[in-house]
């Protein structure tokens, strides 16, 4: 496959926070307003490259330029970006926390039948969303797949074999766990524009632009171009992180503690 696969990620998209998907932290870094998203997905429309669900990938022959619009969390706001999406006849990629199934801010089961029914990809997002999800056992990590994957697919009644991986964190035990649950597209957060497999499981790096990327940003992205940037301060952000695991757990789990309570 060409390096010409460029793969968005997106969370919410409304005019009130509040509304849809995980609180607090910095949960609002990637909620974006509609009229902001609207002009993303004018400028990624205008780029003229298709839309393609993953399901279409032939990974051993060679693709045009090609994009895939992916949707973490599960927020209520996807019934809205679907509906964008629909309007320029496009599909995307929801990928859903399963324990937040029905809760305020994120979608029903209706709605998540909807939004198959309409040919919308819905993927996993773990079960519960760890925020470092490589901290998992290979246990561990392989029930968060596949108890997500099964409460999917009892509400769609189909097979779901797509998933992303919560907070970007992943290492070869993630990709392993998803392999065991039977999981055969893996999106992660480094950005490039070459997917790559392992244990069988066909691997997709993703860009975020986030809520305060000027829009230059994606007018670059959709060009194929400003990717090393991306990747090299995902490259530093990786490397931080590693050196700072003690910290960094505290940190997000005392986020995590923030955003429960909100929730509750």
């Amino acid at each position: 496959m060409k390096k010409a696969l460029l793969s968005l990620l997106y969370h919410d998209v409304t005019d009130n926070p509040e509304s849809s998907g995980f609180q607090g932290g910095r949960t609002i870094d990637y909620t974006h307003t509609e009229d902001d998203f609207d002009l993303h997905l004018q400028t990624i429309m205008d780029a003229g490259h298709p839309i393609r669900r993953v399901s279409e990938l032939t990974p051993r022959r060679s693709l045009p330029p090609t994009f895939l619009l992916t949707f973490d969390d599960g927020g209520a706001s996807a019934m809205h970006i679907a509906e964008r999406l629909d309007g320029h006849h496009v599909k995307g990629h929801f990928f859903i926390t399963t324990d937040r199934i029905g809760t305020k801010g994120f979608l029903t089961c209706e709605e998540l039948v909807d939004l198959h029914q309409r040919g919308h990809v819905i993927g996993s997002h773990s079960h519960t969303h760890p925020d470092i999800f490589s901290s998992l056992s290979l246990d561990e990590a392989t029930r968060e797949w596949s108890k997500s994957r099964s409460i999917l697919e009892k509400i769609l009644k189909t097979k779901v074999n797509t998933a992303s991986v919560p907070g970007g964190d992943m290492d070869d035990t993630t990709i392993m766990a998803a392999a065991k649950a039977g999981i055969e597209f893996l999106f992660c957060s480094k950005p490039t524009t070459a997917p790559w497999a392992a244990h069988g499981v066909l691997i997709l790096g993703r860009i975020c632009p986030k809520r305060t990327a000027p829009l230059s940003d994606v007018q670059t992205f959709v060009k194929f171009e400003g990717i090393w940037k991306e990747r090299l301060k995902w490259t530093s952000k990786s490397a931080a992180k590693s050196l700072l695991a003690p910290l960094y757990k505290r940190i997000v789990s005392n986020r995590r503690k923030t955003i429960d309570g909100n929730h509750a």
